[in-house]
């Protein structure tokens, strides 16, 4: 089944003959591709992939060039920029069966269903990628998933993609994936990831991938979920080995790093090879879904993949042992690991471990002994004591999970139970403090004003006593203290509050501080809900001179406080100011946030609420 010919006998019935051919494991591909557009048909030579199997003999190829090896990266083995590398080397004499051209595709070189069909998987992997690691990643992916390296092709762009026409590109700065305009290369790009239907992304190394940092990699990632593509992510299994050493010997550091490095990706600061390849996926991703909503998917979609991986090692781990992972010893690494996603905002991961964890304590020790204690509070009370400021840190921490995961009431138990021991051995310190607020905060959201209340002037009256009346963490106590007050409706009450917050912001961040501003805004809305139109005015008016100072004009905040403004105007009967207002506030929300935002129909809402009001009038 020859894909390509020498120079001399490529035909019509070679070429044809292989856009008809089927490989074995490939029938899910044929289904895929009859469900896509025809605008997005791509020729099936577009779509033919290397056998895993195959691989091998590529990295043999490798390793005939004395310069290279197994931890020789895809860019190492083909500088564009110079003589052709090993892979334009395999079909520099060989013409493309695509464009008929000299220099073909390194896939449209091989011949025989053991080492080329029908892609079943698209690779998503970067070029600074080592080629040991590639083929390592894929072997185990086979292994795992019980498929045959012989019939699982794979299209990876370093393969598949025709280098020598890269390389002729080059000049033009376009990439062998780009055709000459964004609509153009959205539809090629996507015909022919639907058409295979399998993108399989590869993250290493696991301390930072270089995948997050790659544009390229990025969008493939996104564009595989838009377009209903399964996607899996591999890892070379060195990679996996030296993650598991760090979540049992390390507890888990360099993975809070990852988490630390997924939240901080942005497509926007992805690079690529080729400039005019990122400018317009950049182009792409703005037009849709635009970057707020793209990051957030990548940074979940990345997230979720780092809890699979800990979930899956720590049911290998547990495997391996000698108890299967019902020893004490386990109950602890248990908890080790629903701290670390607890620490990283996965509370129902965290709940799952604690919950493991105790389960293997209650089996041990007796389920009567530690009915509701969590097994890494057990372990404090064993090495320190029940009455220990540390233990009372944990029933805190634990409260903390429960809380943000739903379970209030439990929540709850396990704050007064660390405010108990802390009132005790620490009395009024900064962790009882901090206890006291977090019970009121539970409190306000359950509806107990009362108890809220109390909670907030407890912590309002120990800070006041530590770091005085012209500290933030105080300010903290006073905005928390406002914020219950105005909920049962002592106004006054609110302002006094909320006017301490603006003397110590004024002192500690300066009057020109956003921070600052915020709490004028705050003011400005209940002075107007109380109709005290000028007072609130006074108060918006502070906060957008303040806006408009850091952000120029264009910036949401600022269109929040013409928006206000305009609110309050209308409110006093002003409409003619007040739609001035609501107009710059809404030309600044759509060039800032879009025509089809919440916040800018709002204001279109306002607007022609405020038109009607006027003609009523008339």
């Amino acid at each position: 089944m020859g894909t390509c010919t020498s120079t001399s006998s490529l035909s019509d019935g070679a070429s044809s003959k292989h856009r008809l051919s089927s490989h074995a494991g490939s029938n899910h591909n044929d289904e895929l591709t009859s469900e896509i557009p025809d605008e997005l048909s791509v020729d099936p030579l577009e779509k033919l992939g290397v056998s895993v199997h195959y691989l091998k003999t590529f990295l043999e190829e490798v390793l005939l060039d004395p310069d290279l090896s197994r931890d020789s990266t895809i860019y190492d083995c083909e500088k564009l920029e110079g003589p052709p590398g090993v892979i334009r080397q395999k079909g520099e004499d060989v013409l493309c069966p695509i464009d008929g051209q000299l220099g073909a595709a390194y896939v449209h070189c091989l011949d025989g269903e053991d080492e080329v069909g029908d892609a079943n998987f698209m690779l998503s992997y970067s070029w600074g990628y080592s080629i040991g690691d590639i083929i390592d990643s894929l072997d185990y992916h086979c292994a795992t998933q019980y498929l045959d390296p012989k019939r699982t092709y794979v299209w990876m762009c370093c393969l598949c993609v025709n280098q020598h026409r890269v390389v002729e590109r080059i000049q033009n700065q376009r990439s062998g994936m780009l055709t000459d305009n964004v609509k153009n290369f959205e539809d090629q790009f996507l015909g022919r990831m639907m058409g295979i239907g399998h993108v399989l992304a590869m993250m290493a190394p696991w301390t930072s991938p270089l995948y997050l940092s790659r544009v390229w990699c990025i969008y493939e990632l996104y564009a595989a979920s838009e377009h209903d593509c399964t996607i899996k992510v591999i890892t070379p299994p060195t990679q996996r080995k030296a993650f598991e050493a760090d979540l049992v010997r390390q507890h888990g550091k360099g993975i809070n790093t990852l988490y630390e490095t997924i939240r901080e990706t942005r497509v926007e600061k992805a690079d690529a090879s080729v400039e005019s390849d990122r400018q317009r996926i950049l182009e792409i991703v703005e037009q849709k879904p635009g970057f707020i909503a793209f990051n957030s998917y990548i940074n979940d979609t990345c997230r979720e993949w780092l809890g699979d991986l800990i979930e899956e090692t720590v049911m290998i781990r547990g495997e391996g042992t000698k108890n299967r992972g019902t020893s004490i010893p386990f109950a602890d690494f248990y908890n080790r690991v629903g701290m670390l996603f607890s620490e990283n905002g996965d509370y129902t991961r965290a709940l799952k471990m604690f919950r493991n964890s105790r389960t293997i304590i209650e089996k041990l020790e007796g389920k009567d002994h530690h009915q509701t204690a969590m097994p890494w509070i057990v372990m404090n009370e064993r090495l320190l004591s029940k009455d220990h400021p540390k233990t009372a840190i944990s029933y805190r921490d634990i409260g903390a999970v429960l809380h943000k995961s739903g379970y209030a009431d439990d929540a709850l138990i396990m704050y007064r139970r660390a405010l108990a021991i802390q009132e005790t051995a620490l009395g009024e310190r900064t962790d009882t403090a901090v206890t006291h607020k977090m019970i009121g905060t539970l409190l306000k959201e359950k509806g107990d004003l009362e108890g809220a209340l109390t909670g907030f002037n407890k912590a309002k009256v120990i800070n006041e006593s530590i770091f005085g009346t012209a500290h933030l963490t105080t300010a903290s106590s006073y905005n928390n203290i406002a914020s219950v007050l105005q909920m049962k409706g002592d106004i006054d009450g609110a302002i006094m509050y909320l006017r301490g917050v603006a003397n110590i912001f004024e002192k500690k961040l300066g009057k020109n501080h956003p921070d600052t501003a915020l709490i004028y805004k705050k003011i400005g809305v209940i002075l107007m809900n109380m109709r005290d139109y000028e007072g609130a005015l006074v108060e918006h008016h502070k906060a957008l001179k303040i806006y408009e100072a850091k952000w120029r004009g264009q910036h949401a905040e600022v269109a929040s406080s013409h928006s206000a403004i305009g609110v309050v105007l209308a409110n006093k009967g002003d409409f003619k100011e007040a739609l001035v207002e609501l107009d710059v506030a809404l030309a600044i929300q759509k060039s800032v946030l879009g025509e089809n935002h919440a916040t800018t129909k709002e204001t279109v809402n306002s607007i022609k609420n405020v038109r009607e009001a006027q003609k009523d009038l008339r």
